[in-house]
């Protein structure tokens, strides 16, 4: 099964930053930064409660694992088997920490390849992902709801 992961917003630790995944088949999840948790994840990176350093390259480190976390809890809802994945080159120089991250997260999915690429402008994940960052009313119906625990149950020295 193929599977497509895109983002759109300027910085993940920003309110509207969106991630969005899809298959072949059309099925779409994604996720939607909130103000409060885009604010509590700034807040306790710079009270240094995460493993990640409040430096430059930790801040960095952070936004990596944070773009992983959300990836694979997303790929997790659509319980697939065995994945090809096509990763929109967001991160640019950060391959090998996704490539290598990634795996241990995913539940019911083996990956058996990662591209990193430049998605298609008619790609469902590039689309949508545009479309939910604009979506301030939160209409679209296939968000899916992480906590703030959630994410940081990864995050935590």
């Amino acid at each position: 099964m193929r599977i497509e992961v895109d983002v759109s917003g300027e910085d993940i630790l920003s309110v509207h930053y969106s991630i969005c995944v899809a298959d072949e088949t059309g099925a779409i999840r994604g996720y939607k930064m909130s103000q409060d948790t885009a604010a509590t994840l700034s807040r306790r990176h710079s009270q240094e409660c995460y493993r990640y350093r409040n430096t430059l390259k930790g801040t960095a480190n952070l936004r990596v694992r944070l773009y992983v976390i959300i990836a694979a809890k997303l790929i997790n809802n659509l319980k697939h088997g065995p994945i090809h994945l096509a990763l929109c080159n967001d991160f640019d120089g950060r391959q090998s920490d996704i490539r290598s991250s990634l795996p241990d997260l995913l539940i019911e999915s083996t990956i058996q390849s990662i591209n990193f690429t430049q998605l298609k402008k008619d790609s469902l994940a590039h689309q949508y992902a545009y479309l939910m960052r604009k979506d301030r009313q939160d209409h679209l119906q296939f968000y899916l709801p992480l906590s703030l625990d959630e994410i940081e149950k990864h995050l935590k020295k």
